[in-house]
């Protein structure tokens, strides 16, 4: 919260909600879709783990696709919420 003087006196200016935007809330939407997939991308590969038959490439490869997928999808939302202020 900012103060301000006016007039002699000292006042409080409250912050203004940023604007809502159908794209910011797509994108958010993005990053849950794309954690939901993450988890059961690491949930599978706990699985292969525990099998212990040398077979998790495969479900390592998924994984780190996930996981790269989340964390680009992660650093939309700000990226957009920078380009004009919306949230």
């Amino acid at each position: 919260m900012k103060h301000y003087v006016s007039g002699g006196s000292l006042s409080e200016v409250q912050p203004t909600a940023a604007p809502s935007c159908k794209d910011h809330e797509i994108l958010r939407d993005r990053v849950r879709a794309d954690l939901r997939v993450y988890r059961a991308a690491v949930n599978a590969l706990d699985k292969e783990v525990a099998k212990n038959d040398g077979n998790i490439e495969k479900a390592f490869k998924n994984a780190r696709i996930a996981q790269d997928a989340y964390e680009l999808a992660s650093m939309k939302p700000d990226e957009h919420i920078a380009s004009h202020g919306c949230g």
